[in-house]
């Protein structure tokens, strides 16, 4: 290799570390702001003098939002680009959290929930919605097969840092409290107003970033050469976002405040401590990939994890159930960054938007269904019934999952030499 040649690889190698960097950390600031906006806005809803089923219908309204973005941003990010859609997306995030602090009326809350996603699939969580979906698909071009897991890794561990942090940061509703010409209200719009700033933020951060665009781009709406892989990803996400729509953030931080009389300070504690043990989940996953395999682990670790549900509604103090719940996404979110990872592996590299984006619509619509229904579970019958419906349902998911992935290995699997049994001969 001559001297120019090594020059222009160091250049190339540099320019995609630090586009690997702007979008992790892009992805990460977002996520810092949904994480407080989850805990918020249920109990802003709540003080606002709105019952359990119309907050449930504002997640409704949410998610609907959310799957039509996904969808719909998911295809067109891979004709127009994906940057521009991630900076879309931010800008939506600023308009939505300008909304949210201009008015109290209920037609305007479910406008800015709709375009910002507030308390969606992926609202603080990385793991699904239209941002994560084409984030993503542009992160996976800045890997090769072998350290494709770990740059998901690092991604969702310092998304869910910044959730961590972010959820902290809630309490600020109450600390704000204490100065002049704050009141309950007023405290929460300027959090509100500070989403704004983080989605405005968030765009400006994006625009540096180099995008390769392949030069015949599909023009298909469906992704056809990754079609098979499409439907089967669909019908498990289907199951997996009726039973995640059980357990939203929202959902159960408004099931804490019901249940115990907790405080935002409270709940924000605790969603950070959540987001803490969810950090040190995503450095496991990686390791156990290597040794089970992607799709075993994801399965063996996910579905002994939705157990813990069924024990939930039965702690008698607010401390027992936070407990179950922080120790729950130690192993349940193993499977987050590798399920991304393998689901961009095992798609065609041209049609990976539009895929995520299906895919996390049929995550996202049944997802949908869930949140009004916990509500009456809530206010009519039981407080319990919200984590057994969605156990069951994310149960049902995970085992689709493995029936339909467990011979599909991504490139790197394929590649890797076979350990050698006692007795065998090369």
């Amino acid at each position: 290799m001559g001297a120019r040649d090594s020059i222009t690889s160091t250049n190339a190698s540099s320019i995609v570390r630090n586009d690997t960097a702007i979008l992790v950390g892009a992805q990460a600031i977002r996520t810092f702001g949904f994480a407080y906006l989850t805990i918020i806005l249920p109990v802003h809803l709540s003080r606002l003098g709105f019952d359990p089923i119309t907050i449930g219908l504002v997640f409704t309204a949410t998610i609907g939002g959310s799957a039509f973005l996904t969808f719909t941003l998911g295809i067109v990010a891979d004709q127009i680009g994906r940057k521009k859609v991630l900076i879309i997306l931010s800008l939506l995030t600023a308009i939505s959290g300008a909304l949210f602090a201009s008015s109290v009326e209920l037609l305007v809350i479910l406008v800015a929930a709709m375009i910002g996603g507030a308390g969606g699939p992926g609202a603080g969580i990385p793991g699904g919605g239209p941002y994560v979906a084409v984030h993503n698909a542009l992160l996976v071009g800045k890997a090769s097969d072998e350290k494709r897991n770990m740059i998901f890794a690092v991604s969702s561990a310092a998304s869910s840092l910044a959730a961590a942090i972010g959820s902290l940061f809630s309490g600020m509703s109450d600390a704000l409290q204490i100065f002049p010409g704050f009141d309950d209200l007023g405290a929460r719009t300027a959090l509100f107003i500070f989403m704004a700033i983080l989605g405005l933020s968030t765009a400006v951060l994006l625009i540096p970033v180099r995008e390769v665009r392949v030069q015949n781009q599909k023009r298909s709406i469906i992704p056809r050469r990754s079609l098979g892989t499409t439907g089967k990803l669909s019908l498990v996400s289907g199951f997996d976002g009726l039973g995640t729509g059980f357990l939203l953030t929202p959902v159960i931080a408004y099931w804490f405040f019901i249940r115990f009389d907790v405080s935002i300070s409270t709940l924000g504690t605790f969603f950070f401590l959540f987001s803490l043990s969810t950090t040190l989940a995503y450095y496991i996953a990686v390791r156990l990939a290597r040794y089970l395999g992607s799709v075993n682990t994801i399965f063996f670790t996910h579905m002994p994890s939705t157990l813990i549900l069924f024990l939930l509604p039965f702690a008698p103090r607010f401390e027992i159930a936070a407990a179950l719940l922080i120790l729950r996404p130690m192993i349940s979110q193993i499977d987050v960054p590798l399920r991304q990872s393998y689901m961009m592996a095992i798609s065609d590299p041209e049609e990976r938007a539009s895929v995520a984006g299906i895919a996390g619509m049929s995550k996202t619509v049944p997802s949908a269904v869930s949140p009004p229904i916990a509500g009456y579970f809530i206010q009519n019958l039981t407080l319990a019934l919200p984590f057994f419906a969605g156990g069951i349902l994310q149960m049902t998911a995970d085992i689709l999952f493995y029936a339909f992935f467990r011979k599909h290995k991504p490139p790197e699997e394929l590649n890797r030499p076979k350990i050698l049994k006692k007795g065998d001969h090369r």
